[in-house]
């Protein structure tokens, strides 16, 4: 598997999010529950799928719809699908790239998950990668701190209840 097939990400005007993939593009925009969708037409392209109305007929009416997309020539009502209907879609394709998208996300991907919590595009910088290193530090510490205050606080709010604070003077210990 190239390089070249793992997915790139961008956000237009319009605040659609576009993610290319093997050189294809797929137009992704939020629903209002704050989850992603995907345009089925971009999808079909993606899989190299001439109709792809036999798959999305597969698709559960809860994991699939219909929305405004705004298009170069004006605003358009495209089919769409959420991430379990994506994620329908590629696995139940026998196209040759589903199959690709299938290995990227089972050989890829959801190891990546697995093991690192996260899955980071090969194309991302050092800068980048350095910074995300950093803000996920800083996220951790100041989760410690959180943590040591909120402790601090029962030792405290104990020691008013009664007792003596040599009592409470280790909240882990009871």
């Amino acid at each position: 598997m190239t390089d070249q097939m793992l997915p790139q990400f961008s956000t237009d005007d319009n605040g659609l999010m576009h993610f290319t993939f093997n050189g294809t593009e797929v137009r992704v925009g939020l629903l209002d529950n704050g989850e992603p969708y995907f345009v089925a037409a971009d999808l079909a392209k993606v899989l190299h799928l001439t109709n792809i109305r036999p798959l999305m007929s597969r698709i559960k009416d809860t994991h699939k719809g219909v929305t405004n997309v705004y298009t170069p020539s004006g605003v358009q009502q495209m089919a769409v699908v959420d991430e379990p209907g994506l994620y329908k879609l590629i696995f139940s394709s026998r196209a040759e790239k589903a199959e690709e998208l299938q290995d990227l996300v089972f050989e890829k991907i959801l190891p990546a998950i697995r093991k690192q919590g996260a899955y980071i595009s090969p194309s991302i910088s050092d800068e980048q990668l350095s910074a995300l290193t950093q803000e996920i530090d800083r996220l951790r510490a100041l989760d410690k701190f959180q943590k040591q205050m909120l402790a601090s606080a029962e030792t405290a709010r104990r020691a008013l209840m009664g007792g003596s604070w040599a009592d409470y003077s280790d909240p882990d210990k009871d």
